[in-house]
């Protein structure tokens, strides 16, 4: 009897595995382990084609903010395919450098989700400009609101400045709190 290990499955197969994993489970987990050359490479191939969402969530401090803008955004801004925005500090810190540094900042950027009532007034005020400068890429945005002058605020601002999307959705949450 053969028997047969995953190490022996063909590398068609490991790229079609592979791209399931996030950017973040690849590079912790699949480019850090021991593993063979040849497995080694496919997750290296496969971590340069996968996308990487962006959450003002994922970076549990403001100071690991800061570096990674400083030290790791632009080596990965071109896998950066999501932003969700559901706090208010860090997702401040991200509208002020995408404003600062403009389309540039996300080129592959393609979805974008607000909870309007989980971030902070700076990100409210400059959330619709930000959009609007990267509306030529983006393809999807959702609005989470709680409160209806949220929602207004933000439908009136998007036709004033005309944005027009692929995709978007503006959804009101009965009975969530700030």
């Amino acid at each position: 009897m053969i028997t047969t290990t995953l190490e022996d499955l063909p590398n068609e197969l490991w790229l079609q595995l592979l791209v399931y994993f996030t950017w973040e489970q690849l590079s912790s987990t699949w480019l850090e382990w021991e593993l063979n050359s040849r497995i080694q490479t496919l997750a290296q191939v496969a971590h340069a084609h996968v996308a990487f969402e962006m959450s003002s969530m994922s970076m549990k401090s403001y100071g690991q903010c800061l570096y990674y803008f400083e030290n790791k955004h632009s080596a990965i801004a071109n896998h950066i395919t999501s932003l969700v925005f559901n706090e208010s500090v860090l997702s401040s810190e991200i509208v002020r450098r995408w404003l600062q540094n403009g389309a540039a900042f996300f080129p592959r950027l393609r979805y974008c989700t607000i909870y309007v009532y989980l971030i902070g007034k700076y990100v409210r005020s400059n959330i619709v400009r930000a959009i609007n400068e990267n509306a030529s890429t983006l393809r999807r945005v959702v609005f989470y609101f709680n409160e209806s002058r949220q929602y207004e605020w933000i439908l009136k601002n998007i036709i004033q400045q005309r944005i027009s999307l692929h995709t978007m959705q503006l959804i009101f949450v009965k009975g969530m709190r700030n």
